[in-house]
């Protein structure tokens, strides 16, 4: 069985964690899967149209094509299913449901042409079920081989860390601002407890008069390594409609690595973070001062926090877990046109 998965880009956090990370499991199960860039010309899609044909399955990775092109990708495969983990319907900036848009447009017609569409979380899903034939929640997974646990009641000691204790933050300059918004209850810490610092992973970098900040450039390579030297991985959010479709990945990368976290209480975070047992949801300003000042306070609870999470992860969000339901899930469409489950 031969699968064909047009992606976003080779670098991009969801081509890899969605699809080119899962791609060994899937092969495990007995399919062939070629990777693929989504054409972006015309003269690129009209070959790429025509390959589609020599494919059991055509994956489109998170890409909104014209209306008109769904059209033409789905007279030339035998089966096409459209893969997405934020809301594609809704502008990054929005604060309320949109009214119907050429964003939307474009969207509601890509899951109008999916045999299957695979949604990151049930937020996603839900956006997705009135436009689709078949919708099912494909969480999003890590390579939880890759992350080395941090060694108990750790305090910043790690290959890598900074002096201090590390507050961890990864991203990119699409959701710098979230961090940003959260630096005055960071400066504020600092300013009780001087040995905490913030380390940011991304291609962008905050500015304080106060808080030490280490900045550093993500690299593929080194994701791993850095993510391993937090103390405490951060994930703020406001609760707009395109927030509430993140996927968690931040936190699935901290939890990997055994770093306990705080988070705010949007969307799926909700359902990674379980308070208490690997890390605090926080929604006020006085939360999270208050959850990362305990944090901070306590390296055994951190070192409790973070195995635990590590183990939640290695059993809810693994690769190979979500290979097989990946492989599960297209297996049972070609025999069937559709798919069982949510």
């Amino acid at each position: 069985m031969k699968l064909l998965a047009l992606i976003l880009a080779p670098e991009s956090p969801s081509s890899r964690y969605r699809v080119a990370y899962l791609a060994p499991c899937v092969e495990a199960c007995g399919w062939r899967v070629a990777l693929r860039p989504a054409p972006r010309g015309w003269r690129q899609r009209r070959r790429c149209w025509a390959d589609a044909a020599a494919f059991d399955v055509v994956l489109v990775q998170k890409k909104l094509l014209q209306p008109w092109e769904w059209r033409w990708l789905r007279q030339a495969c035998r089966r096409l299913v459209f893969d997405f983990d934020d809301a594609l319907a809704f502008h990054e900036r929005s604060r309320a449901a949109p009214r119907l848009s050429l964003r939307s447009w474009k969207f509601h017609a890509a899951l109008r042409a999916a045999d299957l569409v695979l949604a990151g979380n049930s937020y996603l899903a839900e956006l997705a079920a009135p436009w689709a034939r078949r919708v099912v929640v494909l969480p999003t997974g890590v390579p939880v081989e890759r992350y080395e646990p941090k060694p108990p009641a750790t305090t910043g000691a790690a290959p890598g860390a900074s002096l201090g204790l590390v507050l961890g933050w990864i991203g990119s300059r699409s959701t710098l601002g979230y961090l940003e918004a959260l630096l005055p209850v960071l400066e504020e810490l600092h300013r009780r407890r001087p040995e905490v610092r913030l380390k940011v992973v991304a291609d962008a970098f905050p500015q304080s008069r106060s808080l030490p900040i280490e900045a550093v450039r993500w690299c593929e390579a080194q994701e791993a390594a850095q993510v391993a030297s937090f103390d405490i991985g951060l994930m703020p959010l406001p609760d707009t409609p395109w927030t509430r479709g993140k996927c968690g990945l931040k936190l699935l990368q901290y939890l990997a690595a055994g770093v306990p976290v705080v988070a705010s209480p949007v969307g799926v975070n909700k359902e990674i973070v379980r308070p208490g047992l690997n890390g605090y949801l926080a929604a006020q300003a006085r939360e999270w001062l208050e959850r990362l000042e305990e944090l901070a306070r306590q390296p055994a609870l951190r070192a409790r926090l973070g195995a635990w999470g590590r183990k939640d992860v290695e059993a809810r969000f693994s690769l190979r877990r979500l290979g097989k339901q990946f492989a599960d899930h297209l297996e049972e469409l070609l025999r069937t046109g559709r798919v069982g489950g949510g």
